[in-house]
């Protein structure tokens, strides 16, 4: 028996009658970016983190990985891969209540920890603890009592790991017809965006292609989940690769999270606007970490990806400009 206890509590609200995604707009609070003029060439830049005044994203550029920008005055302070290499592509995240970075490698499934005051306080990135995760997961999010992870799993949508990045259970069944799938097929066809609270007890999973978005509720020894949002199902196939129909949703790209509150990414365009899977969106919904709605927002410019400092007031978004190339843009979010 794992030492964690699933428990799967599905309160009767979040059944059946759940919002989709649609129900969330109508009330949109528009927002206009500020363009922050920075001194540095940025290649394609992604997986962006805020840490107090310090903004940091994955933005593989002339052999370097991870660039660190001061925003306060608009300078890049450091570019660098840290002490040993890494290989990309890349997850950022922060963990510890903020006093961690965690670089995730998809590739090899390793993630390397660095202490936020080694980046605020030297601009170094020393390691300071390493984690390889078994059963190979696309991706991880730390919580009070370890790892979950997504991927190509045989039972469960879910794993979780210890703190050592050992396995411990699976958990969690694929939506819609998910679970008739080979573990390949449904992995890709419900693919999404991970990320847990601060605190590690919580944590969200969006779905890419349908409106599937799931809350859970981490604890010691069981994990539940507390909200379910979904309507419509992924209008599209997997056969060696993703096929999409012409009218399949692209649904949530991105999420970040604080203390206070997780902020989802979400498109709404249909595949066959632009016959391409939409990697960004203009409106980012806005909830608490046990998945209750409460409110919208809508940037004047479509966001590839974003982070929110830690007082919920300011929001740093990665946009893109025929001319000028790749951005990033500072939204004010402050009620």
């Amino acid at each position: 028996m794992n030492r964690y206890i699933l428990v799967f509590c599905v309160l009767l609200c979040s059944c059946g009658k759940n919002k989709t995604a649609e129900s969330f707009f109508g009330k949109e609070h528009k927002l206009y970016g500020e363009t922050l003029s920075i001194d540095c060439l940025i290649g394609k830049p992604a997986e962006i983190v805020c840490i107090d005044s310090l903004i940091i994203f994955y933005d593989f550029y002339e052999g370097q990985a991870i660039t660190v920008l001061d925003v306060n005055n608009n300078r890049l302070l450091s570019v660098g891969q840290g002490p040993e290499d890494i290989i990309l592509p890349l997850k950022l995240s922060v963990s510890g209540t903020g006093n961690r970075l965690n670089v995730f490698q998809m590739q090899n499934a390793r993630c390397y920890e660095y202490e936020i005051k080694d980046i605020v306080d030297t601009l170094q990135t020393h390691i300071s603890r390493k984690y390889q995760f078994e059963d190979r997961p696309a991706n991880i999010a730390a919580t009070s009592s370890g790892f979950v992870g997504i991927g190509i799993y045989e039972e469960g949508r879910y794993k979780l790991y210890d703190e050592n990045g050992k396995t411990t259970g699976n958990m969690g069944k694929y939506p819609f017809r998910g679970e008739k799938m080979d573990p390949v097929e449904r992995f890709f066809i419900y693919q999404g965006a991970l990320r847990s609270s601060p605190n590690g007890n919580h944590f969200v999973m969006g779905t890419h292609y349908c409106d599937n978005l799931e809350f859970y509720t981490v604890k010691k020894d069981a994990v539940s989940l507390t909200k379910k949002y979904e309507t419509y199902d992924v209008k599209g196939r997997y056969a060696q690769r993703i096929i999409l129909d012409d009218d399949c949703v692209m649904s949530y790209k991105g999420v970040y999270g604080t203390d206070q509150y997780c902020y989802m990414l979400y498109s709404g365009e249909r595949y066959g606007e632009r016959n391409v899977r939409t990697t960004g969106g203009k409106k980012i919904i806005v909830f608490d970490w046990n998945g209750v709605y409460i409110k919208t927002f809508e940037v004047d410019t479509t966001v590839f990806s974003f982070c929110v400092d830690k007082t919920d007031s300011v929001l740093f978004g990665i946009t893109y400009d025929e001319n000028e190339g790749f951005l990033i843009t500072r939204y004010d979010i402050k009620s």
